[in-house]
């Protein structure tokens, strides 16, 4: 499904060490020592902590989900306004100014979009403002379909849909015909076929179409 909406995600900056600092399980030397080291190293350091404090992980656990209850409740975010809740992080329909929710707990707007387009469980996004593009659900990998993608989402957005039209019509005749680099014909999404991301795609233009 497309949609067209305004989306800005936001998550704890430092989630991990910043809610350890704020539960008192690590002093303000020890988070100023972990604050600069590759992220990597940092989430090593705290799952060695948590397998030695068991209680303490729990507890973190619950402090995120405090810190975002603030955090939604000090800028009058509504279940309205959520799209998705990913332990430390949120996506919302609005832009926020009340970032800093305590002392040490400060949230950061990581990204943001002016669309979406959901197939399966993942979930790819595009923001007309400065044309970039990014997905969940795929982790690192990348692909020739996400030009395709984020083109489809362009012409989607801008509702010029004899252009969108003509553009995945053109894209399926040269998929069928084999005439696409060979990475095309490389699973995107696991377990579901290429030519059903194409029909999706073509579906969905054509509810656009309708709602003209």
């Amino acid at each position: 499904m497309f949609i067209k909406r305004n989306i800005y995600e936001y998550d704890i900056h430092k989630a991990n060490i910043s809610c350890l600092l704020e539960m008192g399980e690590i002093s303000k030397e020890q988070y100023d020592m972990l604050k600069d080291i590759p992220k990597d190293e940092r989430s090593k350091f705290v799952a060695a902590f948590e397998k030695l404090e068991k209680g303490t992980a729990k507890d973190y656990r619950k402090f995120v989900e405090v810190a975002l209850e603030k955090f939604k409740k000090l800028n009058d975010i509504r279940e309205k306004n959520i799209l998705e809740i990913a332990f430390d992080a949120i996506w919302i329909d609005k832009e926020v100014s009340n970032l800093q929710v305590t002392e040490n707990i400060k949230f950061t707007c990581k990204r943001k979009a002016s669309s979406i387009l959901e197939i399966r469980k993942i979930k790819f996004y595009f923001n007309s403002v400065d044309d970039s593009f990014f997905q969940r659900g795929l982790g690192q990998k990348e692909s020739l379909w996400f030009e395709i993608i984020k083109e489809y989402m362009r012409l989607s957005e801008i509702e010029n849909i004899e252009i969108l039209s003509k553009f995945i019509n053109d894209f399926n005749e040269k998929y069928i015909s084999k005439s696409l680099d060979e990475e095309f014909y490389q699973r995107l999404i696991p377990k579901m076929d290429n030519l059903e991301i194409i029909e999706i795609l073509r579906e969905n233009s054509i509810l656009t179409k309708n709602k003209k």
